[in-house]
């Protein structure tokens, strides 16, 4: 299944622990990452590999709390090693243009829970 896109969404997906929902606005406050890594979601502590945005897409951050801003071409989530953007490893989330928000999933200690 190696580099095959899974899913297409508007309102929102999911690929392994990340997940993006559909939102109707940017809250206020937050700001554009900039820099190499601005569209990490979330790092594999154990694995080394990333989920990342890639494509037609913003990422800003609120106090920790990641936001997308998918644009006219439309991004994908990809998961892969350190270069996640050329070396993905399995399935590609695409999103439609829009607002979402990164929903970490947690442990039960209230920890992100990351591959």
């Amino acid at each position: 299944m190696k580099n095959k896109i899974v899913r297409q969404s508007q309102a929102g997906g999911f690929q392994g622990d990340v997940l993006l929902l559909h939102i109707d606005a940017l809250p206020n406050g937050a700001k554009l990452r900039k820099g190499k890594d601005a569209r990490i979601l979330a790092r594999g502590e154990v694995t080394g590999h990333n989920h990342v945005l890639i494509g037609d897409v913003e990422v800003y951050d609120l106090a920790g709390q990641f936001f997308a801003k998918v644009l006219e071409g439309g991004a994908k989530l990809v998961h892969g090693g350190k270069d996640a953007e050329t070396d993905f490893d399995h399935f590609q989330q695409k999103y439609q243009p829009g607002l979402y928000v990164y929903i970490p999933q947690v442990t039960e200690e209230n920890e992100p829970m990351l591959d």
